[in-house]
């Protein structure tokens, strides 16, 4: 538990009767800035995932350091890829990727040829 250090000069008035309410605030944890790093590529927290399958568009998320679809985590990008075909497919090849910011998909196969 954290403890808070005061002054013990430091006085302050509360009315007894006022009712207030005293709003934590939390730094940003580091668990909310976690990369998804598959093959030495980085995807960074919050990158969109799409792709096109026998014609409707699949869509995921980086989140915490890992690919999820509709609650669901994935280590790679090919396990994702076949919870969505039911088939083996290399899902270097099958997803694109849209970067925080960037308003333009990329395939991730061209950002893994990058590394």
């Amino acid at each position: 538990m954290e403890s808070i250090k005061t002054d013990s000069n430091l006085r302050a008035e509360i009315p007894s009767q006022q009712s207030f309410k005293i709003d934590r605030i939390h730094p940003k944890s580091a668990v909310d800035e976690v990369s998804w790093i598959v093959d030495g590529v980085s995807f960074p927290n919050g990158t969109e995932f799409r792709c096109k399958y026998k014609g409707c568009f699949y869509y995921a998320q980086v989140i915490n350091g890992a690919l999820m679809i509709n609650g669901k985590e994935f280590l790679s990008p090919s396990a994702a890829a076949v919870s969505i075909t039911r088939n083996s497919v290399d899902g270097w090849l099958f997803w694109d990727c849209k970067l925080p910011g960037n308003s333009s998909w990329v395939s991730i196969c061209a950002l893994k040829q990058r590394n």
